[in-house]
């Protein structure tokens, strides 16, 4: 057995590529992450944590603004994912690939699940903040496959 960091272990862990994104002004904050959890499936109270490093400045959007998006990618959109992966200017919200709710949620355009969210609590204790957040609604389009990102690399189940 290779003796691998555990960081390298963990990379292994097959996952949906999720992009987070929050509005504040005319401007659209986003970043990928790889962390989201369901802590409550009920129809009700449902809830979700996701991880965030503690200096993001979409971390910073949600805790002023509360309400965001988090649009799990389908299996086509890996240009996508590894823009939002890298630090970059916010988008305007006229920018094409953007659809916009209530002038609180975005939704990236073609995206396989939609979930808008109101931030319910944060634990800072560690390295990275844990976001929990309601979700106040949310959407799943079946006929499109999520992006997996696996070792380092994303996988595109269609092929």
């Amino acid at each position: 057995m290779s003796s691998l960091s555990f960081k390298d272990v963990m990379s292994a862990v097959p996952t949906s590529v999720s992009l987070i994104s929050c509005i504040e002004d005319d401007k659209i904050y986003g970043c990928t992450i790889s962390s989201l959890v369901s802590l409550d499936i009920s129809d009700t109270s449902s809830k979700i944590a996701f991880m965030l490093k503690k200096d993001s400045l979409v971390g910073k959007t949600i805790i002023t603004n509360k309400n965001f998006s988090i649009n799990v990618l389908n299996a086509e959109q890996e240009l996508l994912a590894r823009y939002y992966s890298n630090v970059r200017s916010p988008d305007t919200i006229g920018e094409n690939k953007w659809d916009i709710l209530n002038n609180k949620f975005a939704h990236i355009k073609n995206a396989r699940i939609v979930l808008d969210c109101e931030l319910h609590d944060i634990f800072d204790e560690y390295p990275a903040n844990i976001y929990i957040a309601r979700v106040v609604d949310s959407s799943v389009n079946k006929a499109l496959l999520p992006l997996i990102y696996e070792s380092r690399n994303f996988i595109n189940l269609n092929k």
